[in-house]
């Protein structure tokens, strides 16, 4: 039985609409499945992911410069790096540099593609630091203690939630043009601390959205600029502000290549994180 023109073209079309329809409902089961908030993670299962975040930077210190030798404004936007991208999560580690090119600060980082959370750790010879950020929040701890937090405002908190100084960062700062990696908007702000403005931070381009690939551009350039004495805890903050800076507004997304694996925690780091 040969099928006429005009039935032929009613079963072909037929068939190209049930393919829309089909191609249509499972792009939208798929948005509904990627959309769909993750479980929070139960308080175990951040300080174990910290304490791998944390030692994988920790095993790097014998590849940095002594810190004895630095301070807040010797943190350049110089940074190399290796990431890698997943479906849930941007995976950062790297190393960034002193203004005279000396490897300062090991980083490692995740950050969730829904949300924005993020686990950082950061380490130089003298000390090291934690961040956690969760819906928009910056908690930060110094060593063994807690530094205090950023909130959603960019005011900034010390360890007993008091308003010690803000840090306003301008919503387009880091947005880069990749054909020539340079940062577009507000290209600094003003870090203000106990009611005096103590550094200006300088913005650095937005790595992970330029053409570039490995280590970094403009380096050497400072990261702040010290306008004030600060007192020990307020150079705390300056070098938290600073590595912030950096490793997460200098690479806001991923770009895929490798990254560390990770090792065994040092047990005297599981036993700080589990306190």
């Amino acid at each position: 039985m040969t099928l006429s023109p005009e039935i032929f073209l009613v079963i072909v079309i037929g068939f190209v609409t049930l393919s829309i329809i089909a191609a249509l409902y499972g792009f939208r089961e798929a948005v509904k499945a990627f959309s769909k908030k993750s479980p929070p993670k139960s308080k175990e299962a951040k300080e174990q992911e910290m304490i791998r975040t944390l030692q994988r930077v920790m095993t790097r210190q014998g590849e940095l410069a002594d810190w004895a030798q630095s301070g807040p404004d010797a943190i350049s936007i110089g940074l190399t790096y290796r990431s890698s991208d997943a479906i849930t999560k941007t995976e950062l580690a790297g190393i960034i540099d002193s203004t005279d090119g000396r490897p300062l600060i090991a980083i490692d980082r995740t950050t969730e593609m829904m949300g924005g959370n993020t686990i950082m750790a950061a380490a130089s010879t003298e000390f090291f630091i934690l961040y956690e950020r969760s819906h928009g929040v910056v908690e930060i701890r110094f060593n063994e203690e807690v530094l205090g937090r950023i909130d959603l405002a960019d005011n900034i908190f010390d360890s007993n939630r008091q308003f010690i100084g803000h840090a306003k960062r301008n919503s387009s700062n880091g947005f880069v043009n990749a054909a020539d990696v340079h940062t577009m908007g507000e290209v600094n702000y003003l870090f203000n601390m106990a009611g005096r403005d103590l550094a200006l931070v300088f913005v650095p381009p937005n790595k992970a959205l330029s053409t570039h690939e490995g280590p970094a551009p403009d380096r050497g350039n400072a990261v702040l600029q010290v306008l004030d004495t600060p007192s020990p805890e307020e150079e705390k903050w300056l070098i938290a502000i600073a590595i912030w800076e950096v490793a997460y507004y200098g690479y806001a997304t991923a770009s895929p290549s490798p990254v560390y694996l990770p090792r065994v925690a040092p047990k005297y780091i599981q036993n700080w994180v589990s306190k």
